[in-house]
């Protein structure tokens, strides 16, 4: 558990059971998410629910795990991932990484990113792969900042209707 000013940060391997506790919050950071990196676009709000029931159904089938960052009591930031087969060995994917817009710039995401390099290193994997938009600029510098590199691009034609 860390101190940060008058609150208190703690950082936890999350439950089914947490899952639904902080859904609400989970929700809200899911749609923040979204809305960064794909701003042209309108989700319905069912669809962020859709995603926490995923995720309740993967770590119950242990194909996922998620850390969380509390504070206050309050879910601040999570980060979702899993491992994947390749034919290079195991990696790490991460599926989701956010924190709440109200709790950015205070450390949390190097906490939480700090604690997927330990899983990853107790168990001998040596590649965290990820999708990010690359207009979300913030989240961009926020993995170039931890040697990350381009592997592939994703490439669009728009055809008209």
């Amino acid at each position: 558990m860390l101190k940060e000013g008058f609150q208190t940060m703690q950082i936890f391997k999350l439950t089914i059971d947490d899952i639904e506790k902080y859904k609400e919050e989970i929700v809200t950071m899911l749609k923040q998410s979204f809305e960064k990196s794909f701003p042209e676009l309108n989700y319905e709000p069912t669809s962020f629910y859709d995603r926490v029931e995923s995720l309740k159904v993967y770590l119950n089938e242990k194909k996922a795990l998620v850390y969380g960052s509390e504070i206050d009591e309050s879910l601040a930031g999570f980060v979702w991932f899993f491992e994947k087969d390749t034919p290079k060995g195991k990696l790490i994917h991460i599926n989701h990484f956010v924190v709440d817009e109200n709790f950015r710039r205070r450390g949390l995401g190097n906490t939480l990113w700090n604690m997927v390099e330990e899983y990853a290193s107790k168990r001998g994997i040596e590649e965290i792969e990820l999708l990010v938009t690359k207009n979300n600029e913030n989240a961009v510098n926020f993995y170039l900042n931890r040697n990350f590199e381009v592997e592939r691009l994703v490439m669009k034609k728009r055809l008209l209707k």
